[in-house]
């Protein structure tokens, strides 16, 4: 298993595995059809290119296996104003459970340490196995968007 900085060839590869990850959650009012589809991969090419964004890939036999994408918020308030934040973690469900995802969590939270965070968030869908992982891991539920189509 091979864990590095994605670069602008990988773009493809991590729109595939997010159209996969949109389709395995079934969030309502969300699609990964075409047109989503190609609004994410211009979305990732540009956030390859700027330093508050961190995108990893994962590789398997040099095949993609799984990817993070991360970003630092900064806020006015609060007593740590500078948060990592996980938006998209992904790992092909043939590599589940061989250590990817949480070897891509532990390099996302390096490069969130390594910019001057303290806190790292991580945003998922509800689910209470997946609140079991994340408290496993040392995290707390703090916050519950409800969505609702207007």
């Amino acid at each position: 298993m091979t864990i590095r900085k994605a670069t602008i060839w990988d773009t493809a590869d991590i729109t595939h595995m997010w159209s996969a990850m949109q389709t395995e959650i079934a969030i309502p009012y969300r699609t990964a059809d075409n047109r989503e589809m190609e609004r994410f991969y211009f979305g990732i090419t540009a956030r390859l290119q700027r330093n508050d964004w961190h995108i990893l890939i994962a590789e398997v036999n040099g095949r993609p296996a799984g990817f993070i994408m991360g970003n630092i918020l900064m806020y006015e308030y609060g007593n740590s104003n500078i948060i990592g934040n996980c938006d998209h973690l992904f790992v092909k469900p043939e590599y589940r459970g061989s250590g990817i995802g949480s070897k891509l969590i532990e390099e996302l939270n390096n490069w969130v340490k390594a910019c001057g965070a303290k806190i790292a968030e991580f945003t998922t869908v509800y689910d209470e196995k997946l609140i079991r992982k994340w408290q496993h891991r040392g995290y707390i539920p703090s916050q519950v968007i409800y969505t609702k189509e207007v």
